[in-house]
């Protein structure tokens, strides 16, 4: 057997839930989690995206702006429309009341967001320790916890995304009609909320596919599986069809998904090609690098066209950095901060976080090889349930988004994790298993365990202290 994860995941049911927020450290987790989202979206005053102009066009014009009126009009309206609706019912509805009733919302959807994690955590076959640390780097995270302080549509997708896989896992163990429902809706919504939603469906489907092929016991019948392919579909088509940007899109630019940044010429393999704020220089370059030593000298980038630290072009660095560190990105302009404190924490998480990182890369690659026994026929995948495919398939399928899409337009400012966020369940599901293969592989050596556990505490107290570090700065410094 080659699992993707450990057998008692692939096979948990409705009584493997042990304890979650229950238990002290949880609880411990969530509220810190809370604070320091509630924290940064009251004292932040800026996002690293204009989501602003959409939405005060919807409170003060009544009316939806497109791709050529607003930098971020191209997007989905669900956030701006739900952040305009809130706005309508102010007082004063200013541009900075207007970010603070936005970035409000999206603190709102991060608490939701570790809600649900928590829960699908819980009905994980996983050990109380592995899902604690799982959600404890959920919670903590500092591109999360940002993301949940700013006025953009990020948070939303993420919490919508995670909603219906959360849904997704359940249906396709149980079958139940209820979890088909919250997980189109989810499905809807998140596709509704970024173009990066889309993965969702794109993730579902194939279980059901693989489920008519090659049925699992205890499946529903296959003409049930059937009306529920159709009723997804039926459901999910008309309402984004009709609601969301993206059939105008097609119509009117040839391709439902666009942005406004015209994408340049596709990189070449070894050659490296002039791109105007690099990233992605050339497929070698981007994808076949990990600048560790690079971000040790320099732990922030910047976005000038040249003169940019040397792992800015490298993919993988750009999503570990960004990952790990928030003042990484430097941006918005408000949260850059050079402080040589900041720095040293910065480096000191870059070295942290290659433990936790190492462990999810390793499940990551077991992963995808149960995901092939199953899809192959290998008898060695006759075992692997479809949750287990499924936590799979959305960790690879938003790997594979985030690849695509820096792969199309070369610019640095894509190659962020938060747009691979969404599949945050698979990543949390597949890191979960492989802490727990580490403990079982390391059972008797009790110093190895304390080092592995000792390193991933470290890593939580640099990342709260980065953040904190952040909302400090901001609240002093209006």
């Amino acid at each position: 057997m080659l699992p993707s994860m450990p057998e008692h995941i692939a096979v948990a049911g409705p009584g493997a839930h042990g304890t979650g927020l229950a238990a002290p450290g949880g609880v411990l987790v969530f509220l810190l989690g809370t604070t320091l989202r509630v924290a940064l979206a009251l004292v932040n005053r800026e996002a690293s995206d204009d989501h602003l102009t959409v939405i005060e066009a919807m409170v003060k014009e009544n009316r939806i702006v497109g791709r050529e009126e607003a930098f971020e009009g191209f997007q989905p309206k669900l956030y701006a429309a739900v952040v305009a609706g809130i706005g309508k019912l102010l007082p004063n509805p200013s541009r900075p009341n207007l970010n603070r009733a936005g970035q409000l919302v999206n603190c709102a959807a991060g608490v939701l967001t570790m809600l649900v994690a928590v829960r699908f955590l819980q009905r994980m076959g996983v050990s109380p320790k592995g899902r604690l640390l799982a959600f404890s780097f959920i919670a903590l995270n500092p591109a999360l916890i940002g993301v949940s302080g700013q006025a953009t549509n990020d948070a939303f997708v993420i919490l919508f995304a995670s909603l219906a896989l959360a849904q997704a896992y359940l249906y396709f163990r149980d079958g139940r009609g209820g979890n088909l429902l919250a997980m189109t809706l989810g499905a809807v919504l998140a596709s509704l909320s970024k173009g990066n939603g889309l993965v969702v469906p794109a993730v579902i489907l194939p279980v059901w596919a693989v489920g008519l092929i090659r049925p699992w016991p205890g499946m529903l019948p296959r003409r049930a599986l059937f009306v529920h392919v159709a009723f997804f579909l039926a459901v999910f088509l008309g309402v984004v069809t009709w609601l969301g940007p993206y059939w105008t899109h097609f119509r009117r630019y040839g391709s439902p998904l666009v942005i406004n940044m015209e994408p340049p010429a596709f990189p070449k393999l070894l050659e490296e090609t002039p791109v105007r704020r690099p990233g992605v220089r050339s497929v070698a370059d981007a994808f076949l690098t990990f600048r560790l030593l690079d971000m040790l000298a320099e732990p922030m980038i910047n976005d000038r066209p040249a003169g940019f630290p040397a792992h800015r072009t490298s993919f993988w660095s750009q999503v570990y950095g960004r990952s790990h560190f928030l003042h990484f990105e430097a941006w918005p302009t408000t949260w850059r901060w050079r402080h040589p404190l900041l720095l040293a924490l910065g480096r000191t998480s870059l070295v942290l976080g290659l433990w936790p990182t190492g462990l999810l890369v390793a499940g990551l690659l077991r992963s995808l090889g149960s995901a092939w026994c199953r899809l192959s026929g290998d008898r060695r995948g006759e075992r692997i349930a479809s949750g287990g495919l499924l936590v799979t398939l959305a960790a690879w399928g938003y790997l594979a988004f985030g690849v695509v899409y820096a792969l199309r337009y070369r610019d640095f400012s894509t190659m962020k994790p938060i747009f691979m966020f969404p599949g945050l369940l698979g990543f949390a599901a597949v890191f979960a298993g492989q802490y727990d293969r580490f403990r079982s592989r390391f059972r008797g050596h009790s110093a190895v365990l304390a080092i592995s556990d000792a390193l991933c505490l470290l890593l939580l107290v640099c990342y709260v202290a980065d953040v904190e570090s952040l909302i400090i700065r901001l609240r002093w410094s209006y």
